[in-house]
C-alpha cells in the first residue's frame, strides 16, 4: 500500500477538476496535504490558479481523507461552495 494518495477528478456540473494529494498515516506534520479546484478539465496543475485550497490534518488513512474529499464535492454540487468564476 503507498503512503502517498492522489486523486483527480472532474466534476461536469460545476466545470471543475478536483485534485488532492495527501501523505497518508503520518503524523509529524500538522497539515499533511490538499485538495484544490481548478476551473475546467484540462488543467496544468503547475501553472493553472486553484479557486479553492483546503489543507488537510496529519493522521488521516485512506478511507477518512475519501470522506473530506466526497463532502466537498458535495459541497461545490450543492452550492455551498461557490467555485464559479
Amino acid at each position: 500500500m503507498s503512503d502517498l494518495y492522489k486523486m483527480n477528478k472532474f466534476i461536469e456540473k460545476a466545470n471543475v477538476t478536483v485534485s488532492a494529494n495527501y501523505r497518508l498515516n503520518f503524523d509529524a506534520e500538522r497539515h499533511c496535504g490538499y485538495v484544490k479546484i481548478y476551473h475546467g478539465s484540462n488543467v496544468n496543475f503547475d501553472e493553472d490558479f486553484e479557486l479553492y485550497l483546503e489543507l488537510l490534518d496529519c493522521g488521516m488513512n485512506q478511507t477518512q481523507v475519501e470522506e473530506k474529499i466526497n463532502r466537498l464535492i458535495h459541497d461545490i454540487e450543492t452550492g455551498k461552495i461557490d467555485v464559479s468564476i
